[in-house]
């Protein structure tokens, strides 16, 4: 399925999608909970909470959101996408990762307030990572990591992303996921 979507996808979007699917394929197994946010300037949840499972990039991101037809349209607001995951978070889980993937470059005030807050109140159980894929090499996301003690890495192609979410799911106790696509 992964190769399949490399070769419908050809894109950024489609490099996104296929690390997306590989990352779903490892961690199936450990029962994990995972909930998906879509954003530009609105966000949006697509999935809250649903099992781990194959078949998760098809019926979440694909059959909703096709890259083909150009649902999303740019114009980024990270407090909308980290309001969503703060709704998200359930206090009583053991852990909570969250991995917010962009491509943009707009930090915000109200982001690093969220993130801190969040934090504080969960402290160890709470883990950010911050993958900036694509775009200019300058980031505001360096903020928003630095409130929470979180992890920036920027990406500058599909190998690197799925390196990236490999170390993730390697290194990390998974029990949420959050993401944009481009």
């Amino acid at each position: 399925e992964s190769e399949d979507l490399k070769k419908k996808l050809n894109n950024r979007l489609g490099a996104v999608y296929s690390s997306l699917h590989s990352f779903v394929e490892e961690r199936k197994s450990n029962n994990d909970l995972i909930s998906l946010v879509l954003f530009h300037w609105e966000a949006e949840v697509v999935a809250k909470r649903e099992r781990v499972a194959s078949g998760f990039v098809q019926k979440y991101c694909l059959d909703k959101f096709p890259p083909e037809t150009g649902t999303w349209f740019g114009g980024t607001t990270y407090s909308a996408a980290f309001e969503k995951m703060k709704q998200l978070i359930n206090p009583s889980d053991p852990n909570t990762t969250v991995i917010f993937l962009t491509d943009d470059d707009k930090g915000d005030e109200e982001s690093i307030s969220v993130v801190k807050h969040v934090k504080e109140n969960l402290q160890d159980k709470f883990s950010l990572w911050c993958i900036k894929f694509g775009g200019s090499k300058e980031t505001g996301l360096d903020k928003i990591v630095k409130a929470c003690n979180g992890r920036l890495v920027t990406q500058a192609n599909e190998i690197e992303l799925q390196q990236n979410f490999e170390e993730v799911s390697n290194s990390l106790n998974f029990s949420g996921f959050f993401t944009r696509t481009v």
